[in-house]
């Protein structure tokens, strides 16, 4: 090595040494993602053909299809609420019609029934033939472990017969909310 080269290299090791650089044996670097909430519920109709409950009742026929998504790490609950409190009413010409008449409305109930995707808690008591005159609420809670991932449940409708009921359309409104605990 000549002076012009040593003078050179001594230059470059004074300049690292008072610039802070210095070679280190470990590094660390922090790293750091944010995972937003995720609180979805989508209702799809089964496109079930309901029979004449005038002479046969319903046995647990599947109405519509709860897809459930949630990342909470208390978990979630499921309400199921009936605008007619349970009953299916008979309706005509754009109206429900007057409850005080029994031909007017018979009772239904619900069942709640698993049928794929990831559940990210252990699977809570299911309403079985529960009646919809007052609210049904299912808690997700117990042992969250991870995310549910498009579990989709089957609400499912019975009814008994009924053979005093008045002819026409009966109807009711259900709606499934999903809510963070």
């Amino acid at each position: 090595m000549n002076n012009g080269s040593r003078v050179l290299l001594s230059a470059i090791v004074s300049f690292c040494m008072s610039s802070g650089v210095v070679a280190a044996t470990s590094g660390t670097k922090d790293l750091s993602v944010s995972v937003g909430a995720v609180n979805t519920l989508v209702l799809t109709d089964a496109g079930a053909t309901m029979s004449d409950i005038n002479s046969a009742g319903l046995s647990r026929v599947a109405v519509c299809y709860l897809k459930l998504n949630n990342n909470s790490s208390t978990g979630f609950k499921i309400t199921l609420s009936s605008a007619k409190s349970g009953k299916l009413v008979r309706f005509v010409s754009g109206a429900y019609s007057d409850t005080s008449k029994t031909g007017n409305w018979v009772n239904y109930y619900v069942s709640l029934v698993g049928v794929s995707g990831i559940l990210g808690t252990s699977e809570p008591s299911l309403p079985l033939d529960e009646s919809l005159s007052a609210n049904q609420e299912v808690l997700f809670s117990n042992s969250v472990e991870r995310a549910t991932v498009d579990k989709v449940y089957s609400v499912n409708v019975s009814t008994t017969a009924k053979s005093d009921l008045f002819q026409g359309t009966f109807r009711d409104t259900i709606t499934a909310t999903i809510a963070d605990i």
